[in-house]
C-alpha cells in the first residue's frame, strides 16, 4: 500500500508540473504546446522561432501553471489586430518589444529570459508579477516602460544594460525586495517615481559622471532611506551629484566607480577578448591597471611589469578596464 501511494505522488507531481522546449511561427504558439500535452500544467517552457503579442497572450492566460520562460532564442515580430495583450481592440504591437500587459498580474511567473533581439520593454509589461525573482534584459534594450515591473515585490536585483537610455515612470514602483540597482552612464531620461517605494535597496551603483537630470522628474527614489542607501558614483563626481537635484538627498555619496568610459583609446594599447580572458597588449611596464564589474568592484589590480597583460573574467558580463587615466568597456 505504501508504495502504490508513493507512486501516486509521484505520478500527481508529474502530471502538475512539465517542462517543454518549442519551435514557434507567430502567433501559434498555443497550438503548438496544446498539440504537445495538456497546455495547463506546463509550469516551464523554452520557446525558439517567431512570436508576437498573441503568444505572449497565450502565456498570461493560458498557461496557469507557468513559471519559468526562456525567450533568448526566440524573436519577436509586429502584428496587428485584436488577439494582442491589451485588448480585444485592434492594436499595432512592434517587433522586438515585449508588449504592453505582457505578463499583467502573471502572479507564478518567476523567472524570464528575454529575447536577444529585444528593443524596448512596454508599460506595463510585467505590473504585478508579484513572484518575479530574475528577469534577463538583453543588452539591446533601450527603454523600459512606465509601470514595465510596478509592484514586482520579491524581484531581488535587476541589471539594467547600459544600452537602456529611457527608464518610465513608476518603472520599479514597489520592486521592494530590490537592494541594488545599477544605472548606467547611458541613461538620459528617468521617469516619475521610477524607483519609489524600493524600500529594500542599500546601494545605487550611478557610471554617469555628469548625473542624470531629474529636475522634471517627480520623487524619483520617493520611501528610499537615503540616510542608510549607498550612491556610488564615478571618481571625480561627487561633488556634482552632492549638488544635483534628488541625487543630494543621498546622506552616503561614495567615489570609486571608473571616472569615464571610452569606446577605444587613442594610445598603441589593444584590448581584446579571447576565451574569458581579457588581452593587453602595448601597455607601459609600470602602468596601473584595473578592472571593475558592474557593480564598481575592482576584480584585478595591478601595475603591469610586461608589455602585455592578460586578465582572466570571472563570469559573462560587462566590465571596464582602466589603464592609467583611460577606461574602456568590454562584453565578454
Amino acid at each position: 500500500m505504501k508504495k502504490l501511494i508513493l507512486l501516486f505522488i509521484g505520478l500527481f507531481i508529474t502530471v502538475i508540473s512539465q517542462a517543454l522546449t518549442v519551435v514557434s511561427t507567430a502567433g501559434g504558439l498555443y497550438n503548438v504546446i496544446h498539440s504537445s500535452g495538456n497546455i495547463k500544467i506546463v509550469s516551464d517552457i523554452t520557446v525558439t522561432g517567431t512570436i508576437d503579442a498573441r503568444d505572449f497572450s497565450t502565456m498570461r492566460d493560458s498557461m496557469p501553471n507557468l513559471q519559468s520562460v526562456n525567450l533568448s532564442g526566440a524573436n519577436i515580430v509586429a502584428y496587428t489586430g485584436t488577439g494582442g495583450t491589451v485588448s480585444t481592440s485592434s492594436t499595432v504591437y512592434p517587433a522586438n518589444e515585449i508588449p504592453e500587459n505582457a505578463f499583467h498580474g502573471k502572479s507564478g511567473l518567476s523567472s524570464i529570459i528575454l529575447p536577444s533581439s529585444t528593443t524596448s520593454i512596454a508599460n506595463e509589461a510585467f505590473i504585478w508579477c508579484a513572484y518575479l525573482t530574475s528577469v534577463t534584459i538583453p543588452s539591446s534594450v533601450t527603454s523600459i516602460g512606465s509601470y514595465a515591473f510596478y509592484s514586482c515585490t520579491n524581484l531581488s536585483s535587476i541589471t539594467i544594460p547600459p544600452s537602456v537610455t529611457s527608464i518610465g515612470d513608476n518603472a520599479f514602483y514597489l520592486c521592494s525586495s530590490l537592494t541594488s540597482i545599477n544605472i548606467p552612464l547611458s541613461i538620459n531620461s528617468i521617469g516619475n517615481l521610477a524607483f519609489a517605494g524600493c524600500t529594500g535597496l542599500t546601494s545605487i551603483y550611478a557610471y554617469a559622471a555628469t548625473p542624470s537630470g531629474l529636475t522634471s522628474s517627480i520623487n524619483v527614489f520617493y520611501s528610499v532611506d537615503k540616510s542608510t542607501c549607498i550612491l556610488h558614483v564615478p571618481i571625480g563626481s561627487k561633488t556634482a551629484y552632492q549638488g544635483a537635484i534628488q541625487w543630494q538627498d543621498f546622506t552616503t555619496i561614495e567615489e570609486g566607480l571608473p571616472a569615464a568610459v571610452n569606446n577605444a583609446m587613442a594610445s598603441k594599447l589593444k584590448i581584446s577578448i579571447q576565451n574569458g580572458h581579457v588581452i593587453l597588449t602595448g601597455v607601459t611596464v609600470g602602468e596601473l591597471i584595473t578592472v571593475y564589474n558592474l557593480q564598481g568592484i575592482a576584480i584585478y589590480n595591478q601595475k603591469a611589469d610586461t608589455e602585455e597583460v592578460t586578465v582572466s573574467l570571472p563570469a559573462h558580463g560587462i566590465y571596464v578596464v582602466r589603464v592609467g587615466t583611460e577606461s574602456v568597456k568590454v562584453m565578454y
